[in-house]
C-alpha cells in the first residue's frame, strides 16, 4: 500500500465537510412541482378525494407523480 507522508486526514475530513454543509444549503430552496397546484390539491383532499384521484387530477395538467408523493406532500403541509 503506498502511504505518502504529507497527507493530513484531518484537514481533508474538514474540508468534506465543508462542500457536504455547502451543497446542503443549495438544496433547501428547492420547489416540488405539486406546489403550482397545492391550494388545489389541499382542497380537494379536504373535500374527500382520494390520492388516487388526486393523481389524476395532476396527469390531467400534466404532472405525473406517484400516489406516494402525494401523501407524503400532503401531509406534510396539512400536520
Amino acid at each position: 500500500m503506498y502511504i505518502t507522508e504529507d497527507f493530513d486526514a484531518a484537514a481533508e475530513v474538514q474540508r468534506l465537510n465543508e462542500i457536504r454543509r455547502a451543497r446542503r444549503k443549495q438544496c433547501v430552496t428547492r420547489r416540488s412541482r405539486l406546489d403550482k397546484h397545492g391550494f388545489e390539491l389541499i382542497r380537494l383532499y379536504q373535500e374527500g378525494a382520494t390520492f388516487s384521484a388526486l393523481a389524476i387530477y395532476l396527469r390531467e395538467r400534466r404532472i405525473v407523480v406517484h400516489e406516494t408523493t402525494i401523501s407524503r406532500w400532503i401531509k406534510k403541509r396539512i400536520a
